[in-house]
């Protein structure tokens, strides 16, 4: 291990999210962080293909394994992140890097909003050929958490929980850091409840809504759908 890849591992200030074992034959490739797209994935060009790592941020040398090729667009999963951006932080959730319900959580709240606008004036130019500057584009933000006001829980084993990002597997949760309180007391209260031998097997998705008031409940079994609100 070189001595500047040793320097960084033991800085404190370093994240380093490896959300999974890496196999011993893996080839792991070495991609520089152009910038972020809608959906929080990082571009990085290899070779003339375009690659998009999750929970990266511009800038970052980051170490990762490459996962799928389609008309020379690839996904690669962090494995190290080499050379960290100065606006990189711990991220308060514990399954973050794993559930695929934040992309953002690993900057700085400032680092986010720039970003996010950075993505939509990208967007506008890009799909509606209108030209923005970015930096006259105000921002209007809340607080950095607790403001998701709709979420929707699978149910498995047991457990309330998201799926991971691009995959089908399941993220169990005890809280959400980015959801509002009321949908927080639902996570707790499902969890409880799914544990109980009479809850119906058949319910395995639900989407929750709050208006910080009231939280409605839309269960779902195959097609058929019921919706009930509860004061």
């Amino acid at each position: 291990m070189s001595e500047k890849v040793l320097k960084i591992l033991q800085t404190p200030s370093v994240t380093l999210r490896i959300p999974g074992p890496v196999p011993l034959r893996t080839i792991l490739q070495h991609f520089q962080i152009e910038k972020l797209i809608y959906g929080g994935e990082g571009l990085s060009r290899v070779e003339g293909e375009v690659v998009f790592t999750p929970y990266v941020l511009p800038g970052e040398l980051v170490e990762a394994e490459r996962l799928t090729t389609r008309q020379h667009v690839q996904r690669a999963r962090l494995v190290n992140v080499l050379e960290p951006s100065a606006e990189r932080v711990d991220a308060p959730c514990p399954v973050f890097g794993r559930c695929g319900g934040c992309q953002y959580q690993h900057a700085t709240y400032s680092a986010q909003l720039r970003i996010k606008r950075d993505i939509l004036v990208e967007t506008l130019r890009r799909v509606g050929k209108i030209e923005f500057d970015p930096a006259a584009v105000a921002i209007e933000s809340g607080p950095p958490y607790s403001y998701r006001n709709r979420a929707q829980f699978h149910l498995e084993h047991g457990r309330v929980g998201y799926r991971e990002m691009n995959s089908h597997k399941f993220v169990a949760i005890e809280q959400c850091p980015v959801s509002a309180p009321k949908l927080n007391e639902v996570i707790a209260a499902l969890n409880r409840m799914v544990k109980d031998r009479r809850w119906p097997k058949f319910v395995a998705q639900i989407e929750v809504f709050t208006n910080d008031d009231q939280v409605a409940v839309e269960r779902t079994r195959e097609r058929a759908a019921r919706r009930q609100t509860f004061l």
